[in-house]
């Protein structure tokens, strides 16, 4: 008799502990499904913010668009070209590549022929232009120091890079005429420098890969 109640209280003991255990692993199951959540949630939160600083990076690009008028255009546009040709004369001087110096004496062709263009355009149709045009150097792609730039080594690579950035300058400039100018001849300028400057972007890329990115 005493045997089977010690028997029957192993028994029951044994029952007890499994339900303990199995309480402890619904709890932790829990437990766990809670730190996913809090894991999602922190996700979400991460990508939420991510989002808002891409809008915002959006945001401060459009503010910064240009605005145009033909006055303008015209000024700034003949002083950035005037800058173009500026280089491209050191670059004939200083550039070890053949090709480099061929695209430099390319430019200051292009470019003195429109400056040429643009200055008659402004004298014609605003008695020369009122002188400031009161866009910044940075927002044109010639924040530069040309006194570096003249001692830049390797030369070649200098030019590639400074160009690349002033092209985008232009072709900014460029885009900002085409969505407000009413002149027929401002407009296929404006096309034309698009066209030629976005070529020469992609060429001078490939020679940066080709000449030092090896």
């Amino acid at each position: 008799m005493r045997l089977l109640l010690t028997l029957m209280l192993a028994l029951l003991v044994a029952v007890l502990a499994a339900c303990a255990d199995d309480a402890d692993d619904e709890d932790a199951a829990v437990d766990a499904d809670d730190q996913t959540e809090v894991v999602d949630d922190t996700t979400t939160d991460d990508h939420a913010d991510m989002s808002d600083d891409h809008d915002m990076a959006a945001d401060d690009h459009a503010d910064m668009t240009m605005e145009l008028d033909d006055e303008t255009f015209l000024a700034a546009m003949i002083e950035h070209h005037e800058g173009a040709v500026d280089m491209s004369e050191i670059a004939l001087d200083r550039a070890e590549q053949e090709e480099l110096r061929q695209m430099a004496q390319e430019i200051i062709e292009a470019q003195e022929a429109e400056i040429d263009q643009m200055q008659a355009w402004l004298d014609e149709w605003f008695d020369g232009g009122h002188g400031d045009h009161g866009i910044s150097h940075e927002e044109m792609g010639m924040d530069m120091d040309m006194d570096e730039f003249r001692e830049a080594e390797p030369f070649d690579l200098a030019f590639i890079d400074e160009m690349i950035i002033h092209h985008e300058g232009a072709i900014d400039m460029a885009r900002a005429i085409l969505e407000t100018t009413e002149r027929d001849e401002l407009r296929e300028m404006a096309e034309e420098i698009i066209e030629a400057q976005e070529v020469e972007i992609q060429q001078m890329r490939e020679w940066r890969a080709e000449w030092f990115d090896s």
